[in-house]
């Protein structure tokens, strides 16, 4: 049994404990029982791999995984947004086919917004 860091390319590092070691011991992306221990308060997303081993990354390059995730956020947003539209047209035609508004006294409302 062994531990393992995994470093797939594109991809945030795991790091799994107590596995069998031939599963492992010719993959080229994978460390087998690395030395963790300058890492080990790191989070797996800030580790890279030197040759055969584990360090942390530097802030630039910290810089860009956070850059990526922000870009992330802000895409999920964009299609929440997107997504929270369809839904108040929906709930506007709901409302409207049910005689609870008039288009006419939802329009003025939304525009008094």
């Amino acid at each position: 049994m062994s531990n393992v860091a995994i470093f797939k390319a594109g991809k945030t590092p795991q790091y799994l404990t107590s596995v069998n070691t031939p599963d492992y011991v010719n993959d080229p992306d994978v460390l087998v029982n690395p030395d963790i221990s300058v890492v080990k308060s790191v989070p797996l997303e800030h580790w890279k791999r030197d040759r055969d081993k584990i360090v942390e990354m530097s802030l630039a390059e910290k810089q860009v995984i956070i850059d990526a995730k922000l870009l992330e956020i802000d895409k999920q947003i964009i299609d929440l947004n997107i997504d929270a539209l369809i839904v108040a047209k929906a709930i506007a035609k709901v409302l409207i086919a049910k005689g609870i508004i008039t288009k006419t006294d939802l329009v003025t409302a939304i525009k008094g917004l």
